[in-house]
């Protein structure tokens, strides 16, 4: 369901889309938020290709069936850590804007051009790639003051069973605070080379 109205200034259009919505997009009302703690397991294991990159420019169209907008989002990739190397990929979200029409997904953010990041990404209902676990296999990069040091916010990175059974390597997941890059990558590697066995994480 989409509300639309016009603003009192300058009469632009505005629409929000509320959760009925999501389902258009692939996803459902539960997945398009990343509140709670994110498995990281269960989302590597969602994920058809995980990689660390850049955005490099977005655009707004109607899906196939013109019921919903979406933005198709085009990223360098620096490193692919879990399925097919690629050097780009283009990942879709929810929402945009179109002219004046503006469409809002709760809970799902758009990329901005040359922001970092790291993606766990499937495949969507239509076939295009989005961020795999509803959203939550997004972890956004953030250079610090000094230039040189990067950290890594996103959804909480819990530690499984399967952590616990081999020391050293939830120490990032573990984490309450930001882990730098560079750990979060390696923590991410050690998890793509050793899978969860079967029926358990």
């Amino acid at each position: 369901m989409v509300r639309s109205g016009r603003t009192p200034h300058g009469g632009r259009q505005h629409a929000v889309l509320v959760f009925a919505a999501a389902f258009l997009a692939g996803a459902s009302p539960s997945q398009s938020s990343t509140v709670a703690p994110v498995d990281i397991v269960q989302v590597v294991q969602e994920a058809v290709v995980v990689v660390h990159a850049t955005a490099i420019s977005s655009t707004s169209h109607w899906n196939d069936k013109h019921s919903l907008i979406v933005t198709d989002t085009q990223f360098q990739v620096h490193e692919t850590l879990q399925g097919a190397a690629v050097s780009s990929v283009t990942v879709r979200v929810p929402g945009g804007q179109i002219g004046k029409l503006l469409v809002e997904v709760p809970g799902m953010i758009a990329f901005a051009p040359g922001a970092e990041t790291v993606l766990a990404l499937a495949r969507d209902a239509h076939g295009a790639l989005c961020v795999a676990g509803g959203g939550g296999g997004r972890w956004d990069v953030e250079t610090q003051a000094d230039r040189r040091t990067k950290i890594v916010r996103g959804p909480s990175l819990r530690p499984t069973n399967r952590d616990a059974q081999r020391p050293g390597l939830g120490k990032a997941a573990a984490a309450e605070s930001p882990a730098t890059l560079s750990a979060f990558l390696q923590d991410l590697r050690e998890r793509v080379r050793t899978p969860a066995a079967p029926g358990g994480r």
